[in-house]
């Protein structure tokens, strides 16, 4: 009968079946009755009341003290205070009425469980949810991350705007502070971050989104600049926590009015822009215009948008008050009011094509074909281990700097960036050819080998299992390259020496009084930096050179002296 009663009380008429159901013949246990007809929280309504006890919780131990909550409550930034229904006493007053009829008492400890409790009454109690909210952000002094906020809203659609002009994404600008990516840093280095990145915003909206994204959770100087970041760069809200739900689909960001470039006028309008866009398009191609840059001073962060007056200031012709309106209407901003010129400079420029191949005939002697290497990658290696051997290169050095975590392994560029390095005479054939010889065929990147190479140039040095067996012969290279030239070749008699020391001389004094330089003269034959050519090529290139004070048939000796 109680309950009979209360339900007629707030016009609740229930037949006689349905009670029996309900009560089951019994006692009916009315706040069970409470909890199952109480309406859920929306996911927007549940992340600002957490929002709430994470700003009470500074410790970050996931309790709060009541005298803390009452201290904090602020009733006076109530809805229903500030309009004068109600004074900020009973607001107060009603507000721990309802912790009373939850906890049963006002002191102790308050779990995160009994504050979600407590705002579920409230909630349902709330003639709507935008009105919930505003008495939340109110008395606790929050700030809304949904874009139900327009302030910050506006904030975000101007930042994302700046980032789609620049093609960047807002996170690179606050990169640098975070190392560990924690998605936290400080203020004052969210500051620095913003003020680097040259964002359009001003010390009230900074300190606007500092009170939004400001960490109160055992944090209480850092900022959540990664959930800013996903604002602007138009990711998924990650208070939605997809991790927990990880198939749940995001909710799509909205299109942002401060993207659009071009309004949609009626159509007699568009008519009109049309022509006047035309008429400046040829302007623009008989004049020469380049409209963007009339406008570089009033720009200082490039983002394509002017004021009003300047556009009208720094515009190359003059034009009608007519004319200059409906140039506004159609590439105005629709928030701030901004002209977008680099648009309307974008309409009037012609593209130009690219230009076709002019029609000539190819001199066959203007250019010498290239001679084919067609060596292997054997006789390749051969010459770098004889370089090896000479200098007392050290391959394994030059890769350390492209291995740090010593796996063996580097990149294609960096290995031949290396060899670069280590040898300065290696043509692109003969980096090629040692990086299709080292490549690895298990490794996805397609990254080379680099140990197995240092391994395999070492070998003149010394073998496997030295330590075991000292007294093993190491082969030296190949002797070509290690035979004596010059003064120490034993293979003329004396009579040659003297002849070739005689020939060397004169040829020693032609070169210093004419002040030459063989060396270019035998380039030309020693395409792959060999240091070798023929006989009849070393011939060539003397003559080439004017060495006159020797004849053919001396030439005999110095080339067989020097082979």
């Amino acid at each position: 009968e109680q309950l009979k009663s209360a339900l007629s009380a707030i016009d609740i008429s229930i037949s006689d079946e349905d009670f029996n159901a309900l009560s089951q013949g019994g006692a009916v246990p009315y706040d069970q009755l409470l909890t199952e007809l109480q309406v859920e929280m929306s996911s927007r309504a549940h992340d600002m009341v957490d929002r709430a006890f994470e700003s009470l919780d500074i410790t970050g131990t996931g309790e709060i003290s009541m005298a803390h909550v009452r201290s904090r409550f602020q009733g006076g930034q109530h809805p229903e205070a500030r309009t004068g229904s109600k004074t900020a006493q009973a607001v107060t007053e009603e507000f721990m009425s309802v912790w009373n009829f939850t906890r049963g008492c006002h002191e102790g400890p308050v779990t995160l469980d009994q504050w979600r409790a407590v705002y579920g009454d409230i909630y349902v109690s709330s003639p709507s949810e935008e009105e919930f909210i505003e008495a939340l952000c109110g008395v606790w002094s929050i700030v809304e991350l949904g874009e139900s906020n327009s302030a910050l809203g506006v904030i975000h659609n101007q930042c994302r705007s700046f980032c789609e002009e620049k093609g960047v994404r807002s996170k690179e600008f606050f990169r640098d502070f975070d190392k560990l990516n924690t998605g936290l840093i400080t203020e004052a280095q969210f500051i620095r971050a913003l003020n680097s990145s040259s964002l359009p915003l001003n010390a009230e909206e900074i300190e606007q989104v500092l009170r939004a994204y400001r960490c109160t959770k055992n944090r209480a100087s850092m900022v959540k600049y990664e959930m800013f970041c996903n604002k602007v760069d138009g990711k998924e809200d990650p208070n939605r926590k997809m991790e927990c739900n990880p198939r749940m689909n995001p909710t799509p960001v909205t299109q942002s009015p401060l993207t659009e470039k071009r309004r949609t006028l009626n159509r007699e309008a568009e008519e009109y822009v049309a022509n006047l866009v035309e008429y400046l398009q040829y302007m623009a191609r008989t004049q020469g215009w380049i409209l963007k840059t009339y406008f570089k001073d009033f720009d200082k962060h490039n983002i394509g948008k002017v004021t009003p007056q300047q556009f009208r200031r720094n515009f190359p012709i003059e034009l009608q008050d007519e004319q200059f309106m409906f140039l506004e209407l159609k590439y105005q901003d629709p928030v701030f009011g901004d002209i977008n010129y680099r648009a309307l400079h974008d309409d009037i420029t012609e593209h130009v094509a690219a230009v076709a191949q002019l029609d000539y005939t190819e001199n066959p002697l203007a250019r010498r074909p290239a001679e084919i290497d067609e060596r292997e990658t054997a006789e390749i290696e051969l010459r770098l281990q004889n370089e090896i051997f000479q200098k007392r290169i050290r391959c394994k050095d030059f890769f350390q700097d492209y291995d740090r975590l010593r796996t063996g392994l580097c990149s294609q560029s960096q290995f031949k960036r290396a060899l670069q390095t280590a040898f300065k005479n290696l043509s692109s054939y003969e980096l090629d050819m040692l990086c299709r010889q080292y490549i690895d065929v298990n490794d996805q990147l397609g990254r080379v080998q680099h140990r197995k190479f240092c391994h395999n140039m070492d070998c003149v040095f010394n073998k496997d299992g030295l330590e075991r067996r000292p007294r093993t012969p190491v082969d030296q290279p190949h002797q070509w390259q290690l035979d004596d030239f010059g003064e120490s070749n034993q293979n003329l008699t004396e009579n040659e020496q003297n002849m070739f020391n005689q020939i060397m001389d004169k040829v020693c004094t032609l070169v210093s009084s004419k002040r030459m330089n063989l060396k270019p003269f035998f380039e030309n034959f020693d395409r792959n930096h060999r240091m070798e050519v023929t006989k009849d090529q070393f011939t060539r290139s003397l003559f080439t050179a004017d060495i006159n004070p020797v004849s053919y048939t001396h030439l005999t000796l110095p080339t067989k002296r020097i082979v």
